[in-house]
């Protein structure tokens, strides 16, 4: 049978370019074995994002059909009518939609306007036509001027696609897990000059409370977008501005891989969609892409559920599509870099020199000067970043370096190691087959957690000082005459951030934890909520001590509360980790001296990684209290395994 796709003049209507008042040309005939054979192809749904049954983007404005967003089909044929419609010459020829595309791209400041013939199909989807050409015979195409689309390919030039991994950046919600984006080399030799492709959240961070931002992540309730940005910019708001270090994995992609990986991605530019901090964010969405470039590969299939930054890069690695890795520090890796090689007395200058209480010329005669003039260089702007100092006295501080720095000649460059790559890292979904005994039995049983990383955790690629855990528990069937089910403890949520203190940086440490456990009063199981504030201190290569006050509310018939002061270390030499906590708690009973009741718990793990799926965990843990209460003992013995 053969389907002719017929036009009706004045009436059709096409979803997303413009209002035809023109007599379209005519089309080919296509046999409708191959529209059908198109339309249920992975290439064509993923051109769309479709998965399952509907497609992840929700801008009607990325759609030519009414229905687009739901019916492959249907897109298909209002983009091949699409394709072959008279070419627009004045905004009158464009509906709402395409005016607000073209409004919306000529009020950035990119340097380049977008004009009329831009917004024909040919030129707003251009990787749908060549994946249409090499299916379908199209002859006799309009042949609109896609002065944009050309300009701007000028202007990135992409040559190869890298991909970026900006690590956690825990103090700030919509960055727990990382964030990627992909970078499009150019001819230019500095790749700081090339540009990259973002998908975020649109949200004001710094006006957003951490919890309405969490909730309305976790519901869609923001709207993610796609934006090409110089890649300067990226470095300066990751690497300088959060102080996060940044990985870049050059993709083996050839040249027309990333130019249809680049086409498509023009069609994305502005094109809104929902955001879900689980699924839907920028890890998944950039998958997208890399289907699209090489259709041969499938990533997105790869994950159950959860879709988080880390892991995405641990599935790109599994397709072979990373040729080689490069390590961009943070800003604060860099002075910490300065610091282990000056001395207090130098360390004590750079801060004088960065906050302007000393000029540069008053080093002049240092044998060091070089070294605490760029550290001094750094650490001005470290402390701008930080709202420490205003651009007024940045400007003139960080000039005066400049100067002085200038006048020494050059010098060979720090050498800062590499930290292990977060390919290294284990994979995020833990199921732990273990054996545990608590005061009252014995058990056998599971511990499992949803997402991502306990401080118990092997940290190689992976933030040592932070903790990221969703969903966890430990629940196992007791080894007595009459087996029961018993559900030992669960965290709802826990956020712990430990970066350690030096000689010019001095972090603030905290955690948040809320869950259900059977530490407290009573050995019921006993909902709280957590939060702790502190500082960490690194004591050598491989240890680090930190101290938290912890007040905690926890529900016992009534809503009680807590006060814990804890005490840890963290040792971890390669894939061997030993934790130790003390925790002191004091439990006020009806707020007097007589009737507080004290608990000191001493806990310590020994975790042993085999690789980045296995680990075997040992741990106990003690509780004593003051009063009668019976002593409490938790103790386990699992296989972590990572999935």
């Amino acid at each position: 049978m053969r389907c002719s796709i017929k036009f009706k003049p004045f009436s059709l209507i096409l979803g997303g370019i413009f209002l035809p008042l023109f007599v379209f040309s005519k089309p080919p005939t296509f046999q409708q074995a191959d529209l059908n054979k198109i339309a249920k192809s992975r290439e064509w749904r993923n051109l769309l994002h479709f998965d399952k049954r509907k497609s992840q983007i929700d801008d009607e404005r990325f759609f030519l059909s009414p229905w687009g967003n739901t019916d492959p089909m249907s897109e298909l044929k209002a983009t091949l009518q699409a394709f072959y419609a008279p070419i627009p010459t004045q905004l009158k020829d464009l509906n709402s939609k395409a005016l607000s595309l073209l409004e919306e791209f000529n009020a950035q400041e990119s340097g380049i306007s977008m004009g009329v013939q831009d917004m024909h199909a040919i030129c707003r989807f251009p990787s749908r036509l060549n994946y249409l050409r090499s299916q379908l015979h199209l002859p006799n195409l309009p042949t609109p001027q896609c002065q944009t689309f050309d300009k701007l390919y000028s202007k990135i030039s992409p040559k190869s696609i890298t991909l970026i991994f900006a690590s956690g950046h825990i103090n700030s919600p919509a960055s727990m897990f990382g964030h990627n984006f992909l970078l499009f080399n150019s001819k230019y030799n500095s790749r700081l000059l090339s540009y990259a492709l973002n998908y975020s959240a649109q949200v004001d961070e710094a006006n957003t409370n951490g919890f309405i931002f969490a909730l309305k992540g976790l519901s869609g309730g923001y709207n993610g977008r796609y934006s090409i940005l110089p890649y300067y910019d990226k470095i300066k708001e990751y690497a300088y501005s959060e102080n996060r270090d940044m990985w870049e994995f050059e993709l083996n992609l050839t040249p027309q891989e990333t130019l249809i990986a680049y086409q498509h991605i023009w069609e994305l530019n502005n094109i809104n969609s929902d955001y879900f901090f689980l699924d839907e964010n920028c890890a998944s969405n950039l998958l997208w892409i890399l289907e699209i470039a090489r259709p041969s590969i499938n990533l997105r299939d790869s994950f159950p559920s959860v879709v988080n930054p880390p892991q995405t890069l641990h599935i790109i690695q599994d397709a072979k599509l990373i040729s080689k890795t490069i390590y961009r520090p943070s800003k604060q890796n860099k002075i910490r870099a300065y610091e282990k090689m000056l001395s207090l007395a130098e360390l004590y200058l750079v801060k004088q020199i960065a906050k302007g209480n000393l000029s540069p010329q008053g080093i002049a005669t240092h044998p060091n000067q070089i070294l605490i003039l760029e550290c001094s260089a750094e650490l001005v702007e470290f402390y701008f970043m930080k709202q420490q100092l205003s651009l007024n006295q940045y400007q003139e501080i960080a000039h005066n370096i400049a100067n002085a720095r200038s006048k020494l000649g050059t010098s060979q460059e720090i050498a800062i190691s590499a930290p292990p790559s977060p390919l290294q890292s284990h994979r995020e979904f833990l199921i732990s087959p273990t054996f545990f005994t608590n005061t009252k039995n014995h058990f056998l049983g599971f511990e499992t957690r949803f997402t991502y990383h306990g401080i118990e955790d092997s940290s190689i690629g992976i933030q040592k000082e932070t903790s990221i855990e969703f969903l966890k528990a430990l629940f196992g069937i007791s080894l007595e005459q009459n087996p029961k089910l018993y559900l030992q403890e669960i965290t709802i949520l826990k956020l712990q951030s430990l970066p350690t203190i030096s000689t010019l940086i001095h972090p603030i440490s905290y955690q948040f934890q809320m869950g259900a456990s059977r530490d407290f009063l009573n050995s019921h199981l006993t909902f709280y909520l957590n939060g702790g504030v502190g500082a960490s201190m690194a004591l050598g290569e491989h240890f680090f001590a930190y101290y938290l006050f912890e007040p905690s509310l926890y529900i016992s018939k009534i809503p009680q509360i807590a006060v814990t002061n804890t005490l840890g270390g963290v040792f971890e030499a390669s894939r061997f980790k030993f934790l130790i906590t003390y925790h002191n708690t004091l439990y006020p009973q009806n707020f007097s001296s007589e009737n507080f009741i004290i608990s000191n718990a001493l806990k310590a793990s020994i975790n042993l990684s085999i690789n980045s799926h296995c680990a075997l965990n040992f741990s106990s843990h003690l509780i004593f209290f003051n009063k009668s209460l019976p002593t409490r003992m938790l103790h386990k013995a699992q296989i972590r395994i990572y999935l």
